[in-house]
């Protein structure tokens, strides 16, 4: 009877340790699983995000006092070889953008001109370092932060400003050429820009892929990457797709490619560094006047290349500059 007894205890204790493991594996689970969508929601909060116009990207953090906000982290643009840039103020209508990141801007020679408008505070070390072209900088009043190498690298920098305002006192001090001005340049997207055409890495045809961004408040279309296995031996780039101009051949866009003649439309004005990177056989190419800017690199692995443009155009003093052979197009 007491063996009996002893096995029947013993069968609901172990019942119950094993109704209670469970319950502690369940719960177990369940935090895990809590706690791995408590982290993805701080992941894609914190992670970086394209601005409205796909020119920037966003970085998002906490201050000291656990306030949320935004910086611009990276000028996308630079990578498309756009010539300027408005900064975005807010990445949405709770989340203002107050700052310039480090190195954010740094190194693209293709920058000629940036407004930063008002509501930012800080620009931070390196943001510009070494983007020689720049040759105007409009900043706001409400920037009361600029770190001392900021443009470094930058020759034949105008700083225009406010009279009396912080950026008018760093120029001064830094030895740097000053403007006053009383109007901010206007931001040409401004105007409830409707943003619904942004896309990335969207593809074209068999060949190519491509960006929707925003450059003078209007959709426009950057080639981003187009596919090697192509056999043609003449590629010529789409002036439009899906209505939009195709305005820009991205950084390392056109790399491995094997044709051995390129025409480019006039829609384009943009050709990143290394655009054309690793097309060891592009022997000829042809480019319009509107083409305002080639990155230095953009052919370094074409040696027998010959750019095929208008006399006195860009791509002629590119060409002369950086020599390679050049034969005019002009009636």
């Amino acid at each position: 009877m007491k063996s009996k007894l002893f096995t029947h205890k013993f069968f609901v204790v172990l019942c119950i340790s094993v109704v209670a493991l469970l319950g502690l594996s369940f719960l177990a689970r369940a935090t895990i699983v809590n706690n791995r969508f408590e982290q993805m929601a701080v992941d894609e909060k914190y992670s970086l995000k394209d601005s409205a116009d796909g020119q920037f990207s966003i970085q998002f953090q906490d201050d000291e006092n656990g306030n949320f906000y935004a910086t611009v982290g990276l000028f996308r643009g630079g990578y498309y070889g756009l010539d300027d840039a408005y900064i975005p103020t807010s990445y949405d209508e709770n989340t203002k953008i107050t700052a310039i990141e480090k190195e954010a801007f740094s190194e693209f020679d293709c920058l000629k001109k940036v407004v930063i408008p008002n509501g930012i505070c800080e620009i931070k070390d390196d943001a510009f370092k070494d983007s020689k072209n720049i040759t105007e900088i409009y900043i706001a009043s409400s920037v009361n932060k600029i770190a001392k190498t900021a443009f470094d690298g930058i020759d034949n920098l105008t700083i225009y400003a406010e009279k009396g305002s912080y950026a008018e006192k760093f120029a001064v001090e830094n030895k740097i050429n000053y403007k006053n001005y009383t109007t901010e340049p206007e931001n040409p997207e401004a105007k409830n820009t409707d943003y619904s055409k942004i896309r990335n890495g969207a593809y074209y045809g068999e060949y190519y892929n491509y960006d929707v961004i925003y450059d003078d408040g209007k959709p426009v279309c950057v080639i981003t990457n187009y596919n090697p296995m192509s056999s043609e031996e003449k590629l010529e780039i789409p002036a439009h797709i899906d209505g939009l101009d195709v305005i820009s051949i991205a950084d390392d866009a056109i790399n491995y490619g094997g044709a051995k003649e390129t025409v480019v439309p006039d829609t384009v004005k943009f050709i990143a560094d290394n655009a054309f990177k690793e097309s060891y056989s592009l022997e000829d190419i042809y480019l319009t006047k509107n083409v305002s800017y080639i990155g230095k690199s953009a052919f370094k692995d074409s040696k027998d290349l010959t750019i095929h443009a208008p006399t006195d155009s860009y791509a002629h003093t590119f060409a002369t500059e950086n020599k390679i052979n050049f034969k005019a197009t002009d009636d």
